[in-house]
């Protein structure tokens, strides 16, 4: 197998040295392809004789196709080959199993924005207090081709640590006793490596947080404290495994997983999690959690918006405008965007049990048709936040205001409007309110005053612009103030 990658080798540098003889080499300008390669690590530390896998991702950014890309890696010293898989091509050389030596995959051709990934596992064989690095390269089929070539070699690195022992405790309660049917559901685990003064504990290493996604609902999203998660596919079950990297003594880390929940009322949302550890851990029993939350029908709300005003040069996707959530029905306003640069194709609806709703796959519930801008959305136990986007065939645009049905929000009585500031009376207002105008957000904080009954807005809005520079190319407006609750209240100007 050597002798024939040899010959291979030396049969492409031929062709090489022909192309380069002939052909001018390639510049950004004249449109090459740019392969990149990113190898990255399972964990940072490893004790040993335990196995990591180095995630090797390589993209085409393109401008135009590689007609191949090849990756070259390899088992260092320091470690024993255990495996390699591979989403695109063929392998043709690897260290045999336990071995050291390089390694070549030929991922094949690859189009514009393609990713394909090379998944090393390797075994780690050195001495504690080394480090083992896994270098990785990518190179197209000549590499004249490609003529940005800082992005096309990539490493990873692990630090071998001695065995420890720790006490690794796990704890998790979803938010809510209930989960909503058809809504999301968040549930909070936290892993613990206590700190004890008669017996004092060592960090915990490689630890990592197995959560099973439960029977009746679909994978939405993850947030870790520390390191990073292998999820499911969004909707789909599966293992969400965060690896949390190392505790240490008294130290704490926290994984946030939100699920959407399909199960009918009546039925119960399972969940089994634990934790696992490089670490001796004396006690076991503490690393598991069971959980069971009753899925009940919390009925639907009602969300109604105004469709997005016509492009303007400071706002060319705008988003749309007044979202109202409601228990009970809220008349549905047609209407679409009218300009020649944009069309608008569909609104898409986002939602989240906690405020700050940020557009995403994870948060996302449903679209509507353009002519449509009124929707129904099950409403969790604990209230239910929603915003909407404006989607076009030139993109898609921010979020407008954000609404709850079953969050309190401020009154509003009277608002003035400046060229520098906004000010706003009323009741209700909380200790730290979100002023948007059109959905955009200021730079600054706004200032709440006389105990909640006035709120002031100054500075310049997130796209640089200020209050007037906005207010002249956009007459008419919508402005929201948002309490750190997430109720909001909405006045359109002018009046």
């Amino acid at each position: 197998m050597r002798i024939a990658t040899v010959r291979r080798i030396a049969f492409i540098s031929v062709v090489l040295i022909a192309i380069a003889s002939t052909a001018p080499v390639a510049t950004r300008a004249q449109g090459g392809h740019d392969l990149q390669i990113v190898n990255v690590a399972n964990t940072q530390t490893a004790v040993t004789g335990t196995q990591v896998m180095f995630t090797m991702t390589v993209k085409n950014n393109g401008p135009l196709p590689a007609a191949q890309a090849n990756v070259s890696t390899g088992a260092p010293a320091g470690t024993e080959f255990v495996s390699v898989t591979h989403t695109a091509g063929t392998v043709d050389e690897s260290p045999l199993p336990g071995g050291t030596g390089e390694l070549y995959v030929s991922l094949g051709s690859m189009a514009v924005n393609q990713v394909e990934t090379v998944v090393v596992t390797l075994r780690i064989v050195a001495t504690p207090g080394s480090t083992v690095t896994v270098t990785s390269g990518v190179q197209p089929l000549n590499p004249m081709g490609d003529p940005a070539q800082s992005n096309n070699n990539s490493a990873a690195s692990v630090q071998v640590v001695a065995p420890t022992t720790a006490d690794l405790a796990l704890q998790g309660a979803g938010d809510e006793a209930s989960a909503g049917s058809g809504s999301p559901f968040v549930y909070n685990l936290t892993v613990t490596n206590p700190s004890l003064a008669r017996s004092p504990r060592d960090p915990a290493i490689s630890v990592a947080v197995l959560f099973h996604v439960p029977e009746g609902s679909g994978f939405a999203s993850v947030s870790t404290s520390q390191g990073d998660s292998d999820t499911p596919e969004i909707g789909e079950r599966g293992l969400v495994m965060s690896n949390l990297g190392v505790l240490e003594e008294g130290q704490s880390a926290t994984v946030q997983v939100t699920v959407n929940v399909t199960a009918e009322p009546g039925a119960n949302l399972s969940v089994f999690s634990r934790v696992i550890t490089a670490s001796t851990d004396p006690n076991p029993d503490n690393n598991y959690i069971s959980l069971s939350t009753p899925v009940v029908d919390n009925g639907t709300a009602t969300l109604a918006w105004e469709p997005p005003p016509p492009p303007t040069a400071s706002l060319q996707l705008p988003p749309p405008l007044r979202l109202e959530v409601e228990r009970s029905g809220a008349p549905a306003v047609a209407g679409r965007v009218a300009d020649p640069r944009v069309t608008l194709l569909r609104y898409n609806v986002y939602r989240s049990n906690s405020p700050g709703v940020v557009p995403s796959p994870g948060t996302y519930f449903t679209s509507v048709p353009a002519g449509t801008t009124s929707t129904s959305a099950p409403v969790a136990p604990g209230g239910t936040f929603f915003t909407v986007t404006s989607e076009y065939d030139e993109g898609e645009s921010g979020p407008s205001n954000e609404g709850s049905a079953d969050v309190e929000a401020g009154t509003i009585t009277t608002m003035k409007v400046k060229s520098t500031k906004i000010q706003a009376t009323g009741n209700g207002f909380s200790n730290e309110v979100t002023v948007l105008v059109d959905g955009i957000p200021f730079v600054s904080a706004a200032a709440v005053k006389k105990q909640g009954t006035k709120v002031v807005q100054k500075g310049n809005l997130l796209t640089g612009q200020s209050i007037g520079a906005y207010l002249a190319a956009n007459p008419n407006v919508l402005i929201s103030i948002r309490n750190s609750n997430g109720g909001v209240v909405t006045w359109r100007h002018p009046q």
